[in-house]
């Protein structure tokens, strides 16, 4: 069994903006494709009558806006959501413990670690 104890909150943000990011992008374009639609439809519906379709050209580029605007700022509020869950996370498994993992296969140690605690490196301190 792995515990994992503790989440790094930055790291966190990072992964989770990124995750909403690309979930807005992605799903975004089937929003926008569905706007134009609706769009296409209510102006073949208009131009029936004899009407104007300034309206409806202008769903199309407010749309087109909200996808533009929403990728940062679904990537900024999915990074702060992800960051407030990782906080909660290290709270609440300080209390009852972290998550209990079953991992298969072997765990290899490094066999040359960049931080050896037992090689200590003395900087003299210099005068001006």
């Amino acid at each position: 069994m792995v515990r994992i104890n503790r989440i790094g909150i930055g790291s966190a943000f990072k992964v989770f903006a990124l995750v909403s990011a690309l979930m807005w992008a992605i799903f975004g374009i089937l929003y926008l494709l569905m706007i134009f639609a609706v769009a296409d439809a209510a102006t073949m519906t208009t131009n029936s009558f004899q009407t104007t379709t300034t309206s409806m050209d202008g769903l199309g580029m407010a749309a087109f806006f909200m996808y533009a605007c929403g990728v940062p700022l679904y990537a900024i509020m999915g990074g702060i959501f992800g960051a407030a869950l990782a906080f909660a996370y290290n709270i609440i498994s300080g209390w009852v413990g972290g998550l209990e993992l079953e991992v298969e296969g072997t765990v290899l140690e490094p066999t040359n670690p960049i931080y050896k605690p037992e090689r200590t490196i003395h900087i003299p301190d210099r005068q001006f």
